[in-house]
């Protein structure tokens, strides 16, 4: 016994459905959204309206999450909740198949496509196709033009009140005529019966294959939503390596640009020591004189040039107090 039928249920808890009896649990599921808030069934019935966006190519795509605005996010909020309902009410087994949907609509139309086979819609189907067999079936046909006869048989019988014995054969004849197209006329009977079960039969795969044909069509749609998502995901895969490719370029400007400075910081330390081995200006060693004592040499111009100074100043100030003195 089904636990539903036997036990009354939580009203905060949605009504499972376990593959069995859809109609029921429809019913039951329809009101207790209804009860949650209505507008919650509307976008189970007719749709959200997800955040989207054009573009280069002008087409209308997803938008992505990171752009969402706070009426987006409350949509997307919206849509969720309705699919959290469905998703609480059904086993795993449904689960698996409504699971890629985007919508709350599209897990509602994927359940009632599969499990709704309505005896209307077969009966419809059975009367049409009955329809177009009685007007091209050449059995039938072939019926209608054996109660043609058997009318014009008997029409002849009643008008023919002067025939003689000698004719007794022909009617005999005629008799037999009549049991055999009696007997085809059974016969047709039995295949007409066999054919209205194989309408049946056949109405029924019809339905089946339409019924995979719209599953299959929203399972198209999702590809092709998930393929639009990926192609946003690529482009900004490209923007990426782009950026990547620049900041290489920027690394290798500032590697060379490294180079350049170390280079001109190494010329300049060679150029202070080449300065810094300079003779003094009054050194004539070499020249017919002897080496010069107490001269000095620094190890760079620089050095040597602001100590030359720093003893300038010192020979003024020490001229200074001495002209001081004699005063």
């Amino acid at each position: 016994m089904n636990l539903n039928d036997s036990e009354s249920q939580n009203i905060s808890k949605p009504p499972f459905f376990d593959g069995n009896n859809y109609s029921h649990w429809k019913a039951k599921m329809t009101i207790f959204i209804q009860s949650l808030y209505y507008n919650l069934w509307d976008l189970t019935v007719d749709g959200p309206d997800l955040p989207t966006t054009i573009n280069e190519n002008g087409e209308k795509v997803p938008k992505s999450r990171t752009r969402y605005n706070d009426e987006d996010r409350k949509k997307v909020q919206m849509n969720a909740k309705s699919k959290h309902i469905i998703i609480c009410a059904i086993n795993s087994n449904e689960f698996n198949r409504v699971s890629s949907c985007v919508s709350a609509k599209e897990m509602w139309d994927r359940l009632e496509i599969t499990y709704e086979c309505t005896n209307q819609v077969k009966e419809a189907k059975i009367n049409m196709l009955i329809h177009e067999y009685e007007i091209d079936c050449p059995r039938l046909k072939k019926k209608e033009q054996i109660k043609k006869k058997k009318v014009m048989l008997a029409t002849w019988d009643d008008s023919d009140e002067s025939s003689s014995d000698e004719e007794s054969p022909e009617k005999v004849g005629q008799l037999a005529l009549m049991a055999i197209e009696k007997e085809e006329e059974e016969n047709d009977e039995v295949i007409y019966d066999e054919l209205i079960l194989i309408v049946e039969k056949y109405s029924c795969i019809i339905y089946d294959l339409k019924k995979k044909k719209k599953i299959l069509n929203v399972e198209n749609n999702d590809l092709k939503k998930a393929n639009n998502m990926l192609m946003l995901n690529n482009k900004d895969e490209k923007k990426i390596e782009i950026l990547e490719k620049e900041n290489e370029c920027l690394k290798i400007e500032v590697d060379a640009l490294k180079k350049t400075f170390s280079n001109i910081y190494n010329s300049s330390e060679k150029l202070e020591k080449l300065l810094g081995m300079q003779r003094c200006v009054f050194d004539k060693t070499g020249l017919g004189y002897d080496e010069m004592n107490n001269v000095k040499h620094y190890q760079k111009f620089f050095e040597r040039k602001i100590k030359i100074e720093k003893e300038k100043v010192e020979k003024e100030i020490v001229r200074k107090k001495n002209t001081n003195v004699f005063l």
